[in-house]
């Protein structure tokens, strides 16, 4: 947790340092532990290396000695990483936004405006600070270490009402900024359709009372007639495109919950046995770990979406049942698999 904002205050060995949290000493500048390290232990290495001090190392050239101790676990948990030039720029680019957080006035470190930027850095020192490539699935053959970075698919839901939250507050700073951010997130709601809302029950980003609120919201809405085949909430047929939830500033996962959070889950074959119980007792419930299973087996990939979107649209209107489209779009799949593109060249190839 981060200190109070009113500065640093004494404790019986450590005073804690606003914005940082206890003060560094020799001890943070080696990080141990068996996961990949979060951004507080980056942050608090980097420091403890006090770069740019006199005839001390430079920043770059800090995280650069840093970079050998993180690249271990990247090795051991054989997960790629970006270059050592970009890994360097993100581990400054994070020490120089938490040394402006710090550089706060004590008279204005009690605003509101203040308390949002502290919860907005906590958060990035409490996560896994990400040095892995934008296409690390593409590049990793082992399934298990594919299976540790799917895990993270289930924190989308969360992620993006979280940002959704944190661009409404920003309209306190700049709000012509924090508009055009919106509009621009907007567009990806489909991140929060109601299929998609129960993958946040597997998320380790959701907190226990949200899993607790959004489980006892799915369960209201069960439907009378399981499973459910076709979704309410769509336009036009009833496999057309979603519906996209209408957000406000106080928007919960468990207010966008409806029937149609069980389509996903029997698409998902996500056993509901699990969210009965206690938020506590499900690490342990079997039904919750065989549901899991198939959640983190799920290949979301944004590309792949976008062209399936782009396929059901077009083929839509000649289908009047779901079966007929599955069948349509099964066969144009299987015709763009034999033709990847109707260049010359490829067409060529195909004939001779």
């Amino acid at each position: 947790m981060l200190p109070s904002r009113t500065g640093s205050c004494q404790t019986s060995s450590r005073s804690l340092v606003f914005g940082l949290g206890p003060s560094i000493t020799s001890e943070d500048g080696i990080i141990t532990g068996a996961k990949l390290p979060t951004g507080r232990q980056i942050l608090r290495s980097m420091l403890a290396k006090k770069p740019g001090a006199n005839g001390a190392l430079s920043q770059f050239e800090a995280a650069k000695v840093l970079l050998e101790q993180v690249r271990p676990f990247y090795r051991k948990a054989d997960i790629p990483m970006v270059s050592d030039k970009r890994a360097c720029h993100k581990m400054v680019d994070l020490v120089n936004a938490n040394k402006k957080l710090r550089k706060i006035s004590q008279a204005k470190r009690s605003s509101e405006t203040t308390a949002k930027q502290l919860k907005k850095m906590e958060c990035r020192l409490d996560a896994t600070f990400p040095l892995w490539p934008l296409n690390v699935e593409k590049l990793i053959d082992n399934p298990e270490d594919r299976a540790f970075l799917a895990s993270m698919k289930t924190d989308r839901v969360w992620n993006y009402l979280t940002l959704y939250h944190h661009l409404q507050a920003y309209k306190a700073v700049d709000e012509d900024i924090a508009a055009s951010a919106i509009k621009a997130l907007e567009r990806h709601r489909w991140y929060l359709t109601d299929e998609m809302l129960p993958l946040a029950l597997f998320s380790s980003k959701v907190l226990n009372d949200d899993k607790r609120a959004l489980a006892r919201a799915i369960l209201e809405h069960k439907p009378a007639d399981l499973p459910m085949h076709i979704p309410e909430q769509r336009f036009g047929t009833g496999f057309g495109k979603p519906k996209f939830p209408t957000l406000l500033s106080t928007t919960s996962l468990a207010d966008l919950a409806n029937k149609d959070c069980w389509f996903g889950m029997h698409q998902l074959q996500i056993d509901a046995e699990f969210m009965s119980l206690d938020v506590k007792e499900w690490a342990t419930n079997v039904a919750l770990k065989k549901s899991e299973v198939n959640v983190l087996a799920m290949n979301v990939v944004n590309d792949c979406a976008e062209r399936g979107v782009k396929l059901t649209s077009d083929f839509v209107a000649v289908a009047r049942k779901e079966q007929h489209l599955q069948n349509v779009l099964q066969a144009v799949e299987h015709d763009c698999n034999q033709q990847p593109n109707l260049r010359r060249c490829k067409l060529k190839l195909i004939h001779e």
